[in-house]
């Protein structure tokens, strides 16, 4: 293999482009982030901190504190990070992270343009072509887009490698070819469990094809299972003995969110999002929108390739047949079999099609939610077996293949120029000092070891699929940054699949104080906090929390503060007295025990609790008449909702709407995890502010779930009352102030 010339100048060509393109990156790789945010950084994060603050191999303590998390739920990269932390007695790396994170994707475009020359050697196409199509797919694949954030799905390679490995065990069947094949997939996986479901539907589209489907099959039925296992089966077992060795969490989310959302259409492969050409067809556009986990378009050359082909065998199908070798046709109908499979995966098939209800009884199928990234398995797939078909094509003159052949890859080469010019531009960030040992600028007055933990307000916290916060990127980046010089940890976390008791008790540090948030007292370090502040996008109720807290520094964005953890507990006291103090004999007395700040204004109170049955359809929960008072205002609408933090249950989503007779004047569904501000004792109070219109009668408030079919959901105390009129209830131990109970 390594005396083909042709080899050889497939990378070499590979080096020219990479070297054109992203050559100060590849001389310098330590120095650049292909993304100074999202996903992209946080991976950065990750792998800097295990390596230089971690303990253990396969836990991770910068984020999620003071839980942590397991290195496989988060950016850390267990294969790679985990080879250089074994290595640092010997050698230390550590300092080197970055570019070595950022040479694996780097390598991966070579090894790419390298398996897929071997793949259509072994299908015979001529050397040079073979050189040029590789090339081509190489820098045209939508897997580029990867580079900007997701880079475990980064490795070009990945789909390339499991295509010739397969091929290569089907012709020659052997135990060496199946051990190749699982230490192959066994590395993959440590860095993304989706190249197993890759794997697995690409090995049963061979599986199928060499020995379902084939009368003269090499080896049984029952020794192909084994090589399966072998295959397949053992690097997930590894997988999950190392997931279940690093954590113990057993409340992540049954189904994450958007399986019917990251997915792909028939304009995701035909519609050359983002290439030269796309305003000269911009009329092709696919009305359903196509998020870009399920855009890949599989190139001008491919769609070409099929009308040719098509029309060909439809009029000479045998002749066509005769040319294909016996085990060259089993490959081909692997091909085949295996993009089907993707491409209707990709889809969502045939959950996209009226079954919705059977897909959210298959629990385990939704934790893949990106099924979109199925397209770019496709891709690769569909282009193989169509450029290998083509050069079984018949022409009359070998020249006249060569021109057609060329014409082929100056169009690809065009589309795949675009691509790669577009995104060299996007992944040259300079790392500058982000992320580097040292001190932080203008803080270097903080002493960071006198405190346990971070807690940045606004608060960022995703993963758990069920609840989430979010701010602004600047703020993430600052936490990062701080957390890679000194080893501080923080409350916050960009993960996947968290557990979501954790994340609802680190979640409550930013949200209104109505009992002491768990995690505080499952603090056993007796240190301050700091808080470092964005008091411009602030909420007010954050804002109350630095009343018990001392101003450390002050940098031109934020401001630095010390406080105790205590500082809650002494929060919660003081909105409570405050609450408690309150002279109801100043509020005009409305119905009982309620009382209303304005003496013109009313408020709707229904105390009564009500319980629904949740499932695909809509299950009211207030349907009444809107008083001429409020119409034209702004209102507050907030009620309590029982046992929120069990999983799933704060994905319900609540409909608003306003109607004047049978006309609808304003529609709104909003998910109830972005609206909920409080929780005491498990429930969640709810509150959400809407603006009625002028002419608005009634008012209909309605729940759905379709993914807690048969759950009773139970809300109660339901207000709603004008924005700036404040509602006081009386009870006999306790005191409801604008639906916060103390």
């Amino acid at each position: 293999m390594l005396k083909d010339r042709y080899l050889w100048l497939c990378f070499a060509l590979t080096l020219l482009i990479v070297s054109y393109f992203l050559g100060d990156i590849l001389r310098s790789p330590n120095n650049y982030y292909f993304s100074d945010g999202g996903d992209g950084l946080q991976t950065y994060y990750q792998s800097i901190y295990h390596l230089e603050y971690d303990t253990s191999y396969f836990h991770q303590q910068g984020l999620n504190y003071p839980y942590g998390e397991s290195i496989f739920f988060t950016g850390g990269q267990p294969f790679t990070t985990n080879v250089v932390k074994a290595l640092m007695p010997v050698i230390d790396l550590s300092d080197k992270i970055v570019g070595i994170t950022n040479l694996m994707m780097l390598l991966s475009i070579f090894f790419c343009s390298i398996f897929l020359y071997l793949i259509f050697r072994q299908l015979q196409v001529d050397e040079l072509f073979a050189v040029l199509f590789a090339v081509g797919l190489t820098f045209l694949t939508q897997q580029w887009d990867r580079f900007g954030g997701h880079y475990p799905l980064a490795y070009l390679c990945a789909v390339p490698g499991m295509i010739y490995f397969l091929m290569r065990f089907y012709q020659k069947i052997s135990w060496k070819w199946s051990a190749i094949i699982s230490v192959y997939i066994l590395f993959l996986v440590f860095a993304h469990i989706y190249y197993l479901v890759f794997f697995a539907v690409i090995a049963l589209g061979f599986w199928l094809s060499f020995i379902v489907f084939n009368k003269n099959r090499p080896i049984s039925f029952v020794k192909s299972i084994g090589h399966i296992a072998v295959q397949l089966v053992v690097p997930f077992l590894v997988l999950q003995l190392c997931i279940y060795a690093s954590s113990d969490v057993t409340d992540r989310t049954g189904i994450p969110w958007g399986f019917l959302v990251f997915r792909s259409g028939i304009g995701s492969y035909l519609f050359p999002y983002g290439l030269w050409y796309v305003s000269l067809v911009d009329f092709l556009e696919p009305r359903f929108k196509v998020e870009w986990e399920g855009q890949c378009y599989v190139g001008g050359t491919a769609i070409l390739l099929f009308v040719v082909i098509f029309f060909y065998s439809a009029f000479a199908f045998r002749k066509f047949y005769q040319r294909i070798l016996k085990w060259e046709n089993k490959v081909f109908l692997g091909l085949a079999l295996s993009s089907v499979f993707c491409v209707f995966l990709s889809f969502a098939f045939p959950f996209n099609y009226g079954l919705e209800r059977l897909l959210y009884k298959l629990g385990p199928i939704q934790q893949f939610r990106g099924i979109g990234r199925f397209a770019f398995v496709a891709f690769y797939l569909i282009n193989i077996l169509l450029i290998s078909l083509f050069w079984k094509l018949p022409f009359s003159r070998k020249v006249v293949k060569w021109v057609f052949a060329s014409s082929l890859i100056i169009l690809m080469g065009s589309e795949a120029y675009t691509r790669i010019n577009f995104m060299s531009k996007g992944i040259k960030n300079e790392r500058n000092e982000m992320l580097r040992p040292g001190p932080v600028a203008e803080l270097e007055s903080i002493d960071f070891s006198a405190y346990q933990a971070m807690i940045p307000l606004p608060f960022f916290h995703v993963g758990s699929e069920n609840i989430g916060a979010t701010c602004d990127g600047a703020l993430v980046r600052h936490i990062y940054d701080i957390s890679a010089k000194t080893g501080l940890p923080t409350f916050a976390a960009l993960a996947s699949r968290t557990s979501l008791h954790q994340a609802f008790n680190n979640i409550a540090l930013s949200k209104e104080i109505l009992e002491v948030p768990e995690v505080i007292s499952q603090l056993t370090d007796k240190r301050p906090l700091l808080l470092i502040c964005d008091t411009v996008a602030m909420a007010p109720h954050q804002k109350q929390l630095l009343r018990f807290a001392n101003r450390v520094a002050t940098t031109e964005k934020y401001s630095y503060y010390s406080i105790m953890p205590d500082g809650f507990e002494k929060l919660y006291n003081s909105n409570s007295d405050a609450a408690r103090a309150i002279d109801e004999t100043l509020f005009r007395h409305s119905i009982h025990d309620v009382f209303v700040s304005n003496v013109n204004d009313s408020v709707l109170v229904i105390p009564e609790s009500h319980s629904f049955e949740l499932g695909f359809e809509w299950k009211t929960y207030f349907d009444g008449d809107v008083t001429e008072e409020w119409q034209g205002r702004k209102m507050v609408m907030s009620f309590w909702v029982k046992d929120f933090k069990q999983d799933l249950v704060p994905r319900t989503s609540l409909e608003i709407v306003q109607t004047c007779g049978k006309k609808i004047n304003d529609y709104q569904m909003i998910g109830l995890d972005g609206v909920y501000v409080a929780t005491l004792n498990g429930s969640a109070l709810i509150e959400y502010k809407l603006e009625f219109d002028p002419t608005t009668t009634h008012l209909q408030l309605s729940f759905q779930n379709k993914l807690l079919q048969g759950h009773q959901l139970e809300c109660s105390d339901l207000i709603i009352r004008p924005e700036g009129v404040d509602c006081l209830i009386l009870r006999p131990d306790y005191r409801i102030y604008n639906n916060r109970i103390y």
